[in-house]
């Protein structure tokens, strides 16, 4: 089990990086008992959230299980998601 990132759920379509993660590098993470590994398309801020899935503008984006945000650019596999390619579902 990898104990530098998170994954919340087994509904979740990021994972939250626990160390800065450079760019290309490797992050392999274990989902309902299967094991997968990604690779970082830029660098990813501590604490922050990794895309493991392609997701398009409109798709909710999952943490938690709990619906966090709508895509509002394009995120590809291993991108970093952020205010700038997501829309807040919170106030």
């Amino acid at each position: 089990m990898n104990k530098d990132i998170l994954l919340l759920h087994p509904k979740d379509n990021v994972i939250t990086v626990l160390k800065e993660i450079p760019e290309g590098s490797e992050v392999e993470f274990e989902r309902e008992g299967r094991k997968f590994i990604i690779k970082a398309n830029k660098k990813i801020p501590i604490y922050h959230k990794i895309a493991i899935q392609d997701l398009n503008i409109g798709e909710s984006v999952y943490k938690y299980g709990e619906v966090i945000g709508i895509v509002k650019k394009e995120i590809k596999k291993g991108d970093h998601v952020h205010r700038r390619n997501l829309k807040s579902t919170f106030a």
